[in-house]
C-alpha cells in the first residue's frame, strides 16, 4: 500500500498539469468559436445591406416594383450612408424611388417617401430622379408638385433619351389635363408622340387611358381627366391629322425638286 500511495503521490502533479493543458486547451477552443461567431456576425451585419440592395435592384428591373420596395427598405436601414460611395448611394436611392414611384398604390408608401426625400434632394438630383419624383406627385395628388419636378425632368434629359423624354411629355399632358388645360394637354401630348410615336397608354380608337398600373386611378382622383378626354382625343386627332399632311406635302415637293 505503501508503494501504491507514493505511486499516486507523484501522479498527482502531473494530473493536476494535464487538467491545466485541458482547461486552456477548452478556453483557447471557446475563445476561438467566440472570436470566430463575433467575425462571422461582423461580416453577415456588412454584407447584409448589399444583398437587399442586390435583391431589390433586381426586382425593380424586372418591374417587380412592390416586392422590391421591402428589400431596399432595409438596405436603407441597415447601411451607413454616410460612407457609401456617391454610385452606391445613387443605385439605392434611385432604386428606392423608382420602386415607390411604379408601385401599385404609391400613398401606401408615402413614409418610405419622406424618409429617402431629405437624402435625394441633398446628394443626387438629375433627370431620372426629378422624372420618378413628378411620376410619384401626380399619382399622389400633388398636381404643382408633378409639374416642377417633370419640367426639371425635361430641361436635364439628354437627346439621346426620347423614350424617357416622351414619357415626361405624357406625364406633362396628363396634368395639363387634370388641370384642364386642354391646349397645353394637346401640345404636351404631340411632344410624345414626336419622341417616340403613339403612346402605349391611350386606346387609338377611343382616346381613352388604358388600364395601366400608373394612371389607372388617376380618373378618380382628378375628376377633370375624364371630363376632357373627349375634346382632348378630338384636337390631338385634328392635329395628328395636319402634322401628317404638312409631312406629306413636304415629302412630295422634295420628290418634285
Amino acid at each position: 500500500m505503501t508503494n501504491v500511495n507514493k505511486f499516486y503521490k507523484n501522479l498527482s502533479p502531473w494530473i493536476a498539469f494535464i487538467g491545466g493543458i485541458i482547461v486552456l486547451v477548452t478556453s483557447i477552443i471557446g475563445t476561438t468559436f467566440w472570436i470566430d461567431s463575433r467575425i462571422s456576425k461582423y461580416v453577415k451585419n456588412r454584407l447584409e445591406p448589399y444583398e437587399h440592395l442586390i435583391q431589390g435592384e433586381r426586382l425593380v428591373n424586372e418591374y417587380n416594383y412592390d416586392e422590391a420596395i421591402q428589400p431596399l427598405e432595409m438596405a436603407f436601414s441597415k447601411f451607413d450612408l454616410n460612407e457609401l460611395s456617391k454610385s452606391m448611394l445613387y443605385s439605392l436611392l434611385k432604386n428606392y424611388l423608382s420602386a415607390i414611384s411604379n408601385s401599385k398604390n404609391p400613398t401606401d408608401y408615402h413614409s418610405d417617401f419622406e424618409k429617402i426625400k431629405p437624402y435625394i434632394e441633398k446628394h443626387l438630383l438629375n433627370a431620372k430622379i426629378y422624372h420618378d419624383k413628378g411620376l410619384y406627385y401626380l399619382r399622389t395628388s400633388r398636381l404643382k408638385e408633378a409639374r416642377d419636378n417633370l419640367k426639371l425632368a425635361l430641361d436635364q434629359y439628354g437627346n439621346d433619351e426620347r423614350k424617357a423624354e416622351g414619357d415626361v411629355h405624357w406625364a406633362l399632358a396628363i396634368v395639363a389635363l387634370a388641370e384642364g388645360n386642354e391646349t397645353e394637354a394637346v401640345n404636351k401630348t404631340m411632344a410624345a408622340m414626336q419622341s417616340y410615336g403613339w403612346i402605349e397608354e391611350i386606346d387609338p380608337e377611343s382616346g381613352t387611358l388604358l388600364n395601366n398600373s400608373l394612371y389607372e386611378k388617376l380618373d378618380s382622383i382628378y375628376p377633370k381627366l375624364s371630363t376632357n378626354m373627349a375634346s382632348w382625343r378630338k384636337m390631338v386627332r385634328i392635329k395628328e391629322t395636319k402634322s401628317r399632311e404638312e409631312s406629306d406635302k413636304s415629302k412630295s415637293e422634295q420628290y418634285e425638286w
